[in-house]
């Protein structure tokens, strides 16, 4: 469960290289410039991942509230 930190924190110490952390709201008008940094990220073969918040667990998607999870492929589809 991520209420207590982020995954950045918990990769800082465990890989040995450097850790960020991208706020996903900041990008809400702006998703194309997220894409481009998960994207650029995936193609340097950065390990990436991400957690939720305070979400609603009932609506069927499979997330849970103050999880972390890893992004292990991406797809772009048009």
């Amino acid at each position: 469960r991520t209420f207590l930190g982020t995954p950045q924190e918990a990769m800082y110490f465990l890989c040995p290289s450097p850790a960020y952390y991208v706020y996903h709201k900041t990008y809400t008008n702006h998703p194309n410039l997220l894409w481009n940094i998960i994207k650029s990220s995936f193609d340097a073969k950065y390990i990436i991942c991400t957690n939720t918040e305070e979400i609603d667990e009932s609506n069927g998607n499979g997330l849970f509230k103050f999880h972390a999870y890893a992004l292990l492929d991406l797809f772009e589809y048009n």
